[in-house]
């Protein structure tokens, strides 16, 4: 039997997708600099801690992959507005998704040849197009990195299971668990090869990308 929500809000997806979050921010955070690819909230806090101890460097370091966060979103906007019936969405999600394998690939290619900053930037577009396009997960608000919300609804979930007995929190707190995981797992498998491979260790994300738009594609509706 056929889920009742789109392809793109379904959990097989959501988990390609926050494992790919995680390892985005793995690679940026191990192999340039501590710079956080999507977690912007990271960003903030970074450079709110170099802003106080007058390290402007390092300051610029975060705030640049940050406002190019903000271009990239802006970018995958316009997408949506030029594919926005209910026919194109799909094939928007597979452009936007074999988008982020493309720059991934291309990343690999010039980060050993480009500053730290540069790398950043670039990893931040990947992240900016993944957390505008793919934004629910079985109807419900989903962000692929932002991992505190998943966090707390399956502590939530599990304990109204266990505790309540309501049977019904146990999918939703299943499905963050499993998101959490995911993650992890993501960011695990990069830093291991950004340990490994150095900076063209996020050629990683690509297989991943590529997995999640085929399932996309081919999936049945």
């Amino acid at each position: 039997m056929t889920e009742k929500f789109p392809i793109t809000e379904r959990l097989p997806l959501g988990l390609l997708l926050a494992a790919n979050a995680g390892a985005l921010d793995a690679y940026t955070y191990v192999a340039h600099g501590g710079v956080f690819a999507g977690l912007q909230t990271g960003n903030m806090i970074l450079m709110g801690v170099s802003a106080g101890r007058g390290d402007w460097h390092d300051f610029t370091a975060h705030l640049i992959p940050f406002l190019v966060f903000a271009v990239g979103t802006a970018f995958i906007r316009s997408l949506q507005h030029a594919l926005n019936t209910p026919e194109a969405k799909r094939r928007r999600a597979v452009i936007v998704l074999l988008f982020e394998a493309g720059m991934a690939v291309v990343t690999a290619l010039v980060a050993p040849h480009v500053s730290d900053t540069v790398t950043s930037s670039l990893v931040a577009i990947i992240a900016a197009a993944q957390l505008q396009e793919f934004r629910r997960l079985r109807g419900k608000p989903y962000m692929s990195i932002m991992m505190t919300g998943n966090l707390r609804t399956a502590a939530e979930g599990f304990f109204d299971w266990l505790v309540r007995h309501d049977h019904s929190q146990l999918i939703a707190a299943r499905d963050s668990a499993g998101a959490i995981i995911a993650l992890i797992l993501g960011a695990t498998i990069s830093g291991l090869a950004a340990h490994l491979f150095g900076a063209v260790g996020i050629i990683i994300a690509s297989p991943i990308l590529i997995v999640a738009a085929i399932y996309v594609g081919q999936a049945k509706v």
